[in-house]
Order: structure tokens, then sequence, then C-alpha cells
């Protein structure tokens, strides 16, 4: 190569040298840059799993959540199933004696309705 170019033999040594010095270079900057996006992938990854993880609860709390929310729609509900059985029946609950009927003793305390509860028309609201 160096007779055919007319430049001495060492020269052309020392220029290629110096060629592959710039490419080798060249290619450990264009891997640095890729591995440095490939990094940051990564480290992005990996703190959107850390944040995942963090906010992860256990399948026997989940469990547990739950069951507690089923167990107080279920008390809810039976207390509306009671409070509906009293008044579709309601001398089942007083009982079917006259005395259940009797108006209380002065200074007796007497249970107050709930002011929310069902109260059929024509009806009075307090016993």
């Amino acid at each position: 190569m160096a007779g055919n170019s007319g430049i001495p033999s060492k020269q052309m040594k020392i220029w290629i040298a110096n060629k592959r010095a710039q490419l080798k270079k060249q290619l450990i900057k264009e891997e640095n840059a890729r591995l440095r996006i490939e990094n940051d992938i990564l480290r992005e990854e990996n703190r959107q799993m850390g944040l995942m993880q963090s906010r992860k609860v256990c399948g026997l709390c989940v469990l547990k959540a739950e069951n507690a929310r089923l167990r107080a729609e279920f008390e809810r509900l039976q207390a509306v199933g009671a409070m509906r059985q009293n008044i579709a029946n309601p001398k089942q609950e007083l009982g079917s004696s006259s005395s259940a009927f009797k108006t209380p003793a002065p200074g007796v305390a007497t249970a107050q309705p709930n002011p929310g509860a069902y109260v059929p028309k024509g009806e009075p609201t307090s016993m």
C-alpha cells in the first residue's frame, strides 16, 4: 500500500495505527452511549418495580380486609332484614299478651323509635 501511494511505509504504518485508534475510540464512544441508554432504561424499570413492590399488599391482608367488609355488609343487611321483619309482624316482637301494649309507669324509661325507621301511614310514631 505504501509503495502505490508514494508514502513511506513507516508513515503508512503510523497512519493506519492512528486510524485504527480513531475507529476503536469511536466504537467505544458509540458502545458507551448505547450502554448508557440501556442503563437508564433499566434504572427506570427498576424504579417502577420498586414502586410496585412498595404498593403491593400481601394476599392475606387483602383477604382479611375483604372479609371485614363483607362481615359489615352482612350485619347491615341482617339489621335491615330484622327491622323489616318487625314492621311486618309488630306483635311478634312485642309478644301477644295484652300487657305488652300497656303504657309504662311514670318515671320508667321507654325506648324511643329510630327517627329514620319506617312507620306505616296512619300509625303513631311513638308507643
